[in-house]
């Protein structure tokens, strides 16, 4: 069969015989970068113990996307002696920064993710692919953890006798700190506002708690709230509340609620900070644009989603075993960034 390359739509070389396009294999991936079968392997497969230099690194990888390379799962699973997928369960919430986090954190060792939402009428996990990982933003119990396994999952986190993991959902820290901060600038009266999300209630109902108790330490009133309308318009709520019952500073369960806020504010002709103030909570891009510049709460440790990819790794590598590191915090750490908002 006589065989050649062709270039396709996007420029890349592909093999090409009498029948038809033919899989590009490690060896046309060796010939084409001028290195030894085993040097390509150890490259494509993300071999940790094998030292190639990164010149010849980047060579294979050129070689590998100009012929159009697809790995075969089958066969890296064998050199590898375990697959690479990871799949990360997911409670039943709006996408965040995690999963990115994640992500980038397991693609850097060679290790593909997959997100499963669990909740009503779904899926179960169990009936994707056998996954060689599989972590998730809440604990798995022990039927669960043996279920994967089964599967051929060697790592299944965090299970019934692992720490929580270093998330703010375990605790009303949010809430906590944005109190202490209104309090500190000289609020005396702290509102609460959740978000339309249902889906987000739990989480807010914490972070709610956390501002309530911390204000009632404070020698500060119980922290009433409102809910923020399916439509996102504050405008309503935020001109009624004075009436009910006056706030000076207003907790918002995060930056978008709190900048729907900020936009009722200013459709009222209301002054922030001064009636009232307004702190959100993740610092997301657009709240140091907001008018005025949203005053918010970040994480001061590593982000959740690379430390959940830094404990997977670490197990994969220990054979499933290894605890988290020490060195990485269990609570999700608040910093204030203080802007004009309050």
């Amino acid at each position: 069969m006589a065989v050649g390359l062709r270039l396709d739509g996007s420029g890349s070389r592909r093999l090409e015989g009498l029948g038809g396009a033919s899989r590009v294999t490690s060896a046309d991936v060796a010939r084409e970068s001028g290195v030894s079968r085993s040097t390509v392997s150890f490259v494509l497969n993300y071999v940790p113990k094998q030292t190639i230099p990164e010149a010849t690194r980047q060579k294979v990888l050129a070689a590998a996307e100009r012929l159009g390379y697809t790995p075969n799962g089958p066969t890296q699973a064998l050199s590898r002696g375990r697959g690479s997928t990871v799949l990360l369960r997911l409670p039943d919430f709006p996408p965040s920064s995690i999963v990115a986090e994640l992500d980038r954190g397991l693609a850097s060792q060679g290790l593909m993710l997959v997100t499963h939402t669990a909740g009503p009428g779904r899926q179960p996990a169990l009936s994707l692919a056998a996954p060689v990982a599989v972590p998730g933003l809440t604990p798995f119990d022990a039927r669960q953890v043996v279920a994967f396994q089964a599967r051929g999952a060697r790592v299944v986190l965090p299970g019934p006798d692992d720490p929580p993991p270093p998330r703010d959902d375990a605790g009303r820290v949010v809430g906590a700190a944005q109190a202490t901060h209104l309090a500190w600038r000289g609020t005396v009266r702290i509102g609460y506002v959740h978000p339309a999300d249902p889906r987000l209630g739990p989480m807010s109902d914490r972070r709610h708690a956390g501002a309530d108790e911390t204000a009632r330490r404070l020698g500060l009133p119980m922290v009433p709230s409102r809910r923020m309308p399916d439509d996102g318009d504050f405008t309503p709520i935020l001109r009624s509340w004075p009436a009910q019952a006056p706030v000076t500073a207003i907790a918002a369960f995060n930056d978008d609620v709190a900048l729907a806020i900020l936009n009722a504010a200013w459709v009222l002709g209301v002054e922030v900070p001064s009636e009232p103030a307004v702190i959100g909570a993740d610092d997301i891009a657009a709240a140091r644009y907001a008018c005025p510049p949203l005053t918010t709460i970040r994480g001061s440790n590593k982000p959740f989603g690379a430390m959940l990819a830094g404990w997977v790794l670490q197990r994969l590598d220990a054979g499933g075993v290894a605890p988290p590191s020490s060195d990485e915090p269990p609570v999700w750490t608040p910093d204030i960034v203080a802007r004009a908002s309050a």
